[in-house]
């Protein structure tokens, strides 16, 4: 039987252990080489599976922001639209009551009742002096661009007041004596006149409330006499 020495045996046994350490680090590299390991084509699918995923987050991100700032602006625009109304739908009814009261005064022009010519031309007047002093208001509560624009508003409306005041009040039809076909003309002019500008400032306040415009359509219309007759003062109302 063959012995061996000790120091060969201690040297064999040392070997072996070193040998089974290194084996052991090999199962672990290509272990841990194999869970982990990608190729190129696999980094570049990862790494754009990655950037995808970053782009999602990003423009679900972007959407989210877009979508409140949408919100938060269109609240407040609701807010100044709810507010421009309560200073202006007043201003609104008093022009349609005036354009409602110019158009009842066309009628009583044919067939002719002075009477009521003169309480509906008194009504024109009186409505609209309580839509130009609520405009006036909202101006004061009003900024910037806006408070120009209700003060040209309020303008507009005061030459709906000029004329009733300068061309129908002054020397109304008498009750007793019959007018002429060149003073009832006159007289209708100046109410389709009256009509038109009350239609006009009733958009505009409807604009101005629910879309923010500011323009006044129809500004420059003027009396237009009719064709052959001169414009004079009416004749008066007199009960």
């Amino acid at each position: 039987m063959v012995e061996f020495s000790p120091i060969v045996a201690t040297t064999v046994l040392d070997f072996i252990d070193y040998a089974a350490f290194a084996v052991i680090i090999m199962i672990i590299y290509y272990g841990i080489k194999l869970v982990f390991y990608r190729t190129k084509e696999e980094e570049e699918a990862e790494k754009t599976r990655v950037e995808g995923t970053r782009d999602w987050i990003k423009g679900k991100y972007e959407e989210h922001k877009q979508k409140e700032t949408e919100r938060k602006t269109g609240a407040e625009q609701e807010a100044q639209a709810r507010e421009r109304r309560r200073l202006l739908e007043p201003a609104k009814g008093w022009m349609i009551k005036s354009e409602q009261h110019a158009e009842e005064g066309l009628d009583s022009t044919t067939p002719y009742n002075a009477s009521r010519l003169r309480n509906h031309i008194s009504q024109v007047k009186t409505n609209v002096h309580s839509a130009k002093r609520i405009i006036r208001v909202a101006r004061i509560h009003a900024k910037g661009e806006r408070r120009d624009y209700l003060e040209k508003l309020g303008a507009f409306v005061e030459t709906i007041e000029q004329i009733v005041s300068n061309n129908l009040e002054l020397n109304p039809p008498k009750v007793n004596t019959a007018p002429t076909s060149a003073q009832i003309n006159n007289i209708r002019t100046h109410l389709k006149n009256i009509k038109i500008r009350c239609s006009v400032v009733i958009k505009s306040i409807d604009e101005f409330i629910d879309e923010d415009k500011m323009n006044i359509s129809g500004a420059g219309i003027r009396p237009s006499p009719t064709p052959g007759i001169r414009p004079s003062p009416s004749p008066g109302i007199r009960p």
